[in-house]
């Protein structure tokens, strides 16, 4: 005959638990000391807030509410297209060209500020503090 681990027996044991636990609350011999017999006054938690939030209410009584959420799901599918459109690859390399054309007019703007600026400062101090972009390879 095999040996079982000890794990087998805590596992026959605890169903046996089980078994006749379920088989007592069945027969109503089993009560709850603590059980809730209403809502609290206030629930603290979220969830407690979310699933007393008198929903019924609101959606018969508020036009806000209703048209919020009506106007939610209407408006998600157009918002989903275009969050897919903006993150697209073309759309992805047309902003990287708009953004390498605008680092070049500030890098030409900047070089043609520092010819007029007075020579106590240092060369390319002006461009440093104010134009902190270093030029992409």
């Amino acid at each position: 005959m095999l040996n079982h681990c000890r794990g087998c027996s805590l596992l026959g044991w605890f169903s046996w638990l089980f078994t006749n636990y379920c088989w007592l609350i069945a027969r109503n011999e089993v009560t709850m000391a603590d059980a809730p017999k209403r809502a609290m006054k206030y629930p603290y938690t979220l969830t407690a807030q979310i699933m007393q939030f008198p929903y019924k209410h609101y959606w018969n009584h508020s036009w806000l509410f209703k048209y919020w959420i009506i106007g939610s799901i209407f408006v998600a599918p157009i918002f989903w297209k275009i969050q897919k459109l903006s993150y697209s690859e073309e759309n992805q390399r047309i902003w990287n060209e708009k953004r390498k054309m605008e680092f070049e007019d500030r890098l030409f703007f900047a070089k043609k500020v520092e010819r007029f600026l007075p020579f106590s400062r240092p060369h390319g101090a002006f461009r440093s503090r104010v134009f902190s972009v270093q030029r992409a390879s």
